[in-house]
């Protein structure tokens, strides 16, 4: 017989990985605990990677894709896609470096589907945020 002081509580949790770090989620997929985000280290370094290529296609080092594909022992493909991030809206780029992006982006799969146009781009990675304001500059 069980001890009447003891109470036992289930609580149905999942842990997951994201980037080596653990969390809990609950059965509506929300985090357990509203930890602060961490920038997301795939991304990051597919972003360093990407504009680190473009500065060396834009000086000369390399004179095309494949050029700095052999040097860099790896696919022409893959470098094509990777370099598809310099496309991407600052304030993307900016929420990707804050960790402030769904935790379910990956580096591929945000290249894969990116579009061209920074407004079509952010109602798709952030569609919890509002559109920046324009700003007007009138000078005299």
């Amino acid at each position: 017989m069980a001890d009447p002081s003891t109470i036992t509580v289930h609580v149905p949790l999942t842990f997951t990985r994201r980037g080596g770090r653990k969390s809990c989620v609950t059965p509506d997929g929300a985090p357990a605990l509203a930890l602060p985000s961490r920038p997301e280290g795939a991304l990051i370094r597919a972003l360093a990677r990407a504009y680190r290529w473009q500065r060396l296609l834009e000086t000369g080092a390399y004179a095309t894709i494949q050029d700095l594909a052999a040097a860099e022992s790896i696919n022409p493909s893959y470098v094509g896609r990777i370099l598809r991030l310099n496309l991407l809206a600052p304030d993307i780029v900016g929420a990707i470096l804050d960790g402030d992006i769904s935790p379910d982006l990956t580096a591929e799969g945000l290249v894969k589907s990116l579009p061209s146009a920074w407004g079509e781009q952010r109602r798709r990675l952030l569609p919890q945020r509002s559109p920046p304001a324009l700003e007007v500059h009138v000078s005299k």
